[in-house]
C-alpha cells in the first residue's frame, strides 16, 4: 500500500517535533511532506503540496484551525485534530475531522488515528475506480468503451 502524503500544522516547535518522532517511529504508513507553525503557512503549505492527510492544531497564531480549513474548502484532505483543548472537539467532528487526538498524545490513539485514516483513503480509491469502471462501461459510442489495466511495463488501455 502506497504512503499517506501528510503534513503537520503546529504551532509549538517541541509538540511539532514529538509528533513527527511518532510518526516516524509507530506509523509507516505515513509520509511527511512538510510542516506549518501557524495557519497562515499551513493554508499555504496545503495549497503547495496537496496532501493526503493534515495534523492539525487547533489554537495557532494568525488564525486557528477552523480557518485553515475554511481557507482550503476546495481542496481534498483527511483532517487528525491534535490539540490540548477537549472543547473543540464537537465542532472539530461536525468539520468531518477523521480523529481527535488530545495532548499529550497517547501512541495507540495515533496509530488508531492514522489506520482509520489508512482505510477510509484506501476505501475512497477503490471507490473511485470503481466509479470511472462503471462510467467507461456505461458510455454509449462502442470506439470509447475502455478500461485501464496496470501492467508490470505501465498500464494498457482495452477497448
Amino acid at each position: 500500500m502506497e504512503k499517506i502524503r501528510s503534513i503537520i500544522i503546529e504551532d509549538e516547535l517541541a509538540a511539532r517535533e514529538a509528533l513527527k518522532a511518532y510518526l516516524l517511529k509507530y506509523c509507516p504508513p505515513i509520509e511527511l511532506i512538510g510542516e506549518a507553525q501557524n495557519s497562515k503557512e499551513g493554508i499555504d503549505l496545503i495549497h503547495e503540496t496537496n496532501p493526503q492527510l493534515v495534523f492539525l492544531d487547533v489554537e495557532m497564531p494568525y488564525g486557528n484551525a477552523f480557518d485553515v480549513l475554511e481557507g482550503c474548502k476546495d481542496i481534498y484532505f483527511e483532517t487528525i485534530f491534535v490539540t490540548a483543548f477537549s472543547e473543540y472537539s464537537l465542532k472539530a467532528l461536525n468539520q468531518s475531522a477523521a480523529y481527535y487526538l488530545l495532548k499529550p498524545i497517547s501512541i495507540e490513539e495515533l496509530i488508531l488515528a492514522v489506520n482509520k485514516v489508512q482505510q477510509h483513503i484506501h476505501k475512497q480509491q477503490l471507490f473511485n475506480r470503481n466509479k470511472i469502471l462503471v462510467e467507461n462501461i456505461k458510455e454509449k459510442q462502442p470506439e470509447k468503451q475502455q478500461i485501464i489495466l496496470p501492467t508490470l511495463e505501465g498500464f494498457e488501455v482495452v477497448k
